[in-house]
């Protein structure tokens, strides 16, 4: 899902199947592109800049111009690089994941043991 109206403007979502809103563009990606590829692709920068700068509203108000995004030339690597591409790129979300949660789990502990210093128990 992309973000139509501004601000933020050209914001890039992952959406639940069915998800839909009249400030949303569902982003479909054409056979032979993944979906971990366009998610990427909307996100890089000069295609965000192209995009927002030349989608400015008659109200004043941004937002992003379809036909423009339609229009803009991007590069399709092979499939297979593609697929190499989403592997790598779970791996590393299962690796934040992992991280966030021990994270968490330290700034637990940490918390407990302070609790118990100021109780005078350690």
């Amino acid at each position: 899902m992309i973000g139509r109206y501004g601000p933020p403007v050209f914001q890039i979502l992952k959406g639940l199947s069915g998800s839909y809103n009249v400030a949303l563009i569902k982003a479909v990606p054409r056979e032979g592109v993944t979906k971990n590829f366009v998610y990427y692709l909307l996100q890089e920068k000069r295609l965000h800049n192209y995009v927002v700068a030349n989608s400015e509203r008659t109200a004043g108000q941004s937002g992003v111009n379809l036909e423009l995004l339609e229009k803009y030339e991007a590069y399709q690597p092979p499939q297979e690089l593609q697929h190499e591409f989403s592997k790598r790129v779970d791996a590393v979300d299962k690796l934040k994941k992992a991280q966030q949660q021990s994270l968490a789990e330290m700034e637990n502990l940490f918390a407990s043991l302070q609790h118990r210093a100021f109780k005078g128990e350690l």
